[in-house]
């Protein structure tokens, strides 16, 4: 039994496997093509993007490897150091760990490639001044997060209805497993009673990960799509790529939802401010509602097929 591979271990091992066969083939093409050489100068490059994921999940990827061998030094007994009885030691050890990095990786890999490669100031990453105020931004950002946050959970009830609760879709109990391995919100069941984790946690999930995501995927990503795809194209892609990199199966409809709301929000304000604003508050309430009524779902009620 302790030899099978589970649904998140299986993810890991194809996300390598990607990962790999696609830095082969970069590897390939440049040897074959001398003169797309030229794409590793040319400012706001496709091939800057994908190096930057590289960059970002592969020292994720390192660190939680890391972490899980001290974790197995310290107790052999895996199973019981991933159950319920240590979830505090999970937090320190696993979780606090990877997800600082992976913040400041998505923070440090847009700025050295805006100021290392491309010489030019963050204002290119969407981190400047507009005419409207930044506080202004970050409000009105928050507030339509109040707004969209019963449709994305609209979409989020209906596909686990449709594929888990349905029993209908195949590889359902798989996708459920899935779901909860990759899930933060997994985690606070956990630390409930743990006051500075629950700080943490709620520091890192609701505020450093939205900021750090909103340069990333706003402010790098999105300028290099929109340069590729045009505006339309841009907001559709760098939406699907935010869905991608969150995981979860079924919460892909509901992220990739709010992913062309950021985008559209970056395209009419020119700024992150607003962005910011919406991403925090759509976490921030997510950690709320979970923590005072795990169960709750907007639509509970008004659903009963």
């Amino acid at each position: 039994m302790g030899s099978e591979v589970g649904p998140v271990q299986a993810l890991a091992i194809l996300l390598g496997l990607f990962f790999a066969l696609g830095d082969l083939a970069i590897l390939v093409y440049l040897i074959a093509r001398p003169a797309a050489r030229r794409l590793l100068t040319r400012p706001w490059s496709p091939l800057d993007l994908f190096l930057g994921i590289q960059l970002v999940f592969g020292s994720v990827i390192l660190v939680a490897f890391v972490a899980l061998m001290g974790i197995a030094r310290v107790y052999p007994d895996m199973a019981v150091t991933f159950s319920r009885f240590k979830p505090v030691v999970t937090f320190f050890a696993l979780f606090l760990p990877v997800m600082l990095l992976q913040q400041v990786a998505l923070l440090l890999v847009p700025i050295g490639f805006v100021r290392l490669k491309y010489r030019t100031s963050l204002t290119a990453l969407g981190l400047r001044k507009t005419a409207v105020s930044t506080a202004r931004l970050l409000v009105t950002g928050a507030a339509l997060a109040v707004l969209i946050l019963p449709l994305s959970d609209l979409l989020d009830t209906l596909l686990r209805r449709w594929l888990i609760e349905s029993g209908q879709f195949p590889f359902a109990e798989q996708l459920r497993a899935l779901g909860r391995g990759v899930s933060m919100l997994e985690y606070l069941d956990g630390i409930r009673q743990h006051v500075p984790a629950l700080v943490l946690m709620c520091l890192l999930a609701g505020i450093a990960a939205p900021v750090a995501e909103e340069v990333f995927f706003r402010g790098f990503a999105y300028r290099i799509l929109k340069q590729r795809f045009g505006v339309r194209g841009a907001i559709v892609s760098s939406a699907l790529l935010f869905a991608a990199i969150h995981v979860d199966p079924v919460s892909q409809v509901p992220i990739f939802f709010i992913g062309i709301v950021l985008a559209w929000l970056y395209e009419r304000t020119g700024s992150l401010a607003a962005p910011v604003g919406l991403h925090c508050a759509n976490n921030l309430l997510t950690l709320l509602f979970y923590l005072l009524a795990p169960q709750f779902r907007f639509w509970d009620g008004w659903l009963r097929w």
